[in-house]
């Protein structure tokens, strides 16, 4: 017998928050999960006011990764494509174990899985068209709380490394529809002074 989808999400929340708590401080110099899971869902209902909890799930879980000590770390020679990768990878693993355990539905596990494995990078094309809207608005999500981040991520990067994920994500995460929204593209101008102020 599967838990409905409410009873999972309220499930899997309780178990990413839990695993923040128990896990290694170590794990989280210069980065704050739960703020940043707190910024997904601020920026996530202004996208979607009424999102689906496949889609809440997802924005709870989808750097589960980071509350682990197996947590991917980037390699001296690896590129930082090949870095988030592995680390979106592992998200979906351990995120689809955890939905598992918690006994939800089958096919929410893999909605959730399908979601997670590409929410850094993705081709749409790999996106099952019933997904597609919860998916962008999981990329769409997390790309604005990285931008809304500026202040913690600066002290984990360089400022020219801050500089490029702030423009790739504007120019190539980004939606046009998420571009589109004056709290978002404030948000993009707050960045961007962030930036020179820094200089």
């Amino acid at each position: 017998m599967h838990i409905s989808d409410k009873e999972a999400w309220i499930k899997a929340r309780e178990q990413i928050f839990k695993r923040i708590r128990e896990a290694p401080p170590k794990l989280f110099v210069n980065d704050n999960l739960e703020l940043h899971i707190e910024k997904v869902h601020k920026w996530g209902y202004l996208l979607e006011p009424n999102p689906s909890y496949r889609l809440k799930i997802a924005w709870d879980i989808h750097d589960i990764d980071r509350a682990d000590e197996g947590r991917v770390e980037r390699g001296a020679d690896e590129s930082f494509e090949d870095y988030k990768q592995r680390h979106q990878e592992r998200s979906a693993r351990l995120g689809k174990e955890l939905l598992t355990c918690i006994e939800a539905r089958p096919q929410l596990i893999e909605d959730v899985f399908h979601m997670v494995s590409y929410h850094d990078h993705g081709n749409l094309e790999t996106v099952d068209p019933e997904l597609r809207r919860d998916y962008l608005a999981l990329k769409d999500a997390d790309g604005a709380a990285f931008l809304d981040s500026f202040d913690e991520y600066i002290l984990k990067w360089s400022l020219a490394h801050a500089r490029k994920r702030g423009h790739k994500t504007w120019e190539e995460r980004l939606t046009d529809r998420a571009k589109s929204l004056q709290d978002i593209k404030d948000l993009w101008e707050t960045f961007q002074r962030k930036l020179h102020d820094s200089s």
